[in-house]
């Protein structure tokens, strides 16, 4: 299990690391497997990025399918469900 948790984190960061070219990308997908499920605000806190940077990243994985959102306009919640799916 640690073994596919460990490919997963690799294989998502070359992932995110392609749609967003920004060194803070190893910093949002490191948060985003502490919490799997988070807020724009609540990354923007744990990563010390701007909460409107935080956005653009999570729009993009968001597009990607990287990550999926309960669809709300304001006050979003994130899910990293390919984690969430491998803790299962």
């Amino acid at each position: 299990m640690i073994q596919k948790v460990n490919n997963l984190y690799e294989e998502d960061l070359e992932k995110a690391s392609a749609l967003v070219n920004s060194h803070n990308i190893r910093t949002v997908v490191h948060v985003m497997f502490q919490h799997p499920i988070f807020t724009a605000n609540m990354m923007a806190a744990l990563t010390g990025l701007p909460e409107a940077t935080v956005r653009r990243y999570l729009n993009r994985f968001e597009e990607q399918q990287l990550i999926f959102s309960d669809g709300r306009m304001r006050s979003k919640t994130y899910y990293y469900y390919n984690l969430l799916d491998q803790l299962r």
